[in-house]
């Protein structure tokens, strides 16, 4: 299992770049049309804000398997180990709880807005808030490791 998500986080952090990439690209198209060329791509600014959406997502993803979100863990470090398993076992249970709730939901806007179109590249919406569920999901997973983690006593820091 440990491989497997090694090889996602590794997938994800490849195409979370290539996101950014492209994003970057076409907005840097988007200005020398508009400022050079004297024209515009019209569905430029309307991807860009797709693409920064799907980046944000699945960026925070990548960044909560890593670990880098930020935290205040003064006074947990000041806790004895029995009370940190407890209390970061049940901050993984919140956070399982939130996931599935997004997930869940998430796919009730997607199942709402799959048949809206996108008004300049004329792509259906589910597409765009398709992000939220996927991004939900591997956010699950990558919870439920450090849970079996948090169950085993590992606190160290994330690989």
């Amino acid at each position: 299992m440990e491989v497997l998500l090694k090889a996602l986080d590794r997938a994800l952090s490849i195409f979370v770049c290539l996101i950014y990439g492209v994003l970057t690209a076409i907005a840097f198209s988007q200005v020398i049309f508009r400022y050079f060329l004297d024209g515009s791509l019209p569905w430029s600014e309307e991807a860009v804000r797709f693409l920064f959406i799907w980046l944000s997502f699945l960026g925070f993803s990548v960044t909560m398997n890593r670990g880098g979100h930020i935290g205040v863990d003064f006074f947990v470090n000041l806790l004895p180990p029995q009370f940190k398993r407890v209390l970061a076992l049940a901050s993984d249970a919140v956070i399982v709880g939130f996931v599935i709730f997004l997930a869940v939901k998430g796919m009730q806007v997607v199942q709402v807005t799959k048949n809206n179109l996108s008004p300049a590249m004329q792509l259906s919406m589910g597409y765009l808030y398709m992000a939220l569920p996927v991004s939900a999901a591997i956010l699950l997973l990558y919870t439920l490791r450090v849970t079996c983690r948090h169950w085993h006593g590992d606190f160290g820091p994330w690989k």
